[in-house]
């Protein structure tokens, strides 16, 4: 079953995890929800460059040319299928789901 919404969700996983989700770590979960927020954290950080050899061309020992390079979030996010991030996304939702069950 789809929860994560219609068309590219990349952006919106990008929104999320400059925000709400920058500073949560699995030790703030549930034990049940820690094993799909570590693979969502793997997932989400799986690149620290947008198209390979990225880093080469902008590499300088002084890292003057550093901010020209993103972070690995976006540049995971650039470089992984939309359906990656669907899932990404349905395993938040699998997460808050949890979350709200064990509130009630």
């Amino acid at each position: 079953m789809r929860y994560t919404g219609r068309y590219d969700v990349r952006k919106r996983l990008l929104c999320a995890f400059q925000d709400e989700l920058a500073m949560i770590t699995p030790d703030h979960l549930p034990e049940r929800c820690r094993d799909d927020y570590r693979w969502i954290q793997k997932t989400i950080t799986k690149y620290d460059e947008v198209y390979q050899g990225q880093k080469e061309v902008f590499f300088t020992p002084d890292g003057r040319l550093d901010h020209y390079l993103p972070g690995r979030i976006e540049a995971t996010l650039r470089r992984i299928k939309n359906r990656t991030g669907e899932k990404i996304a349905e395993k938040i939702y699998g997460i808050w789901s949890a979350l709200n069950d064990e509130v009630e």
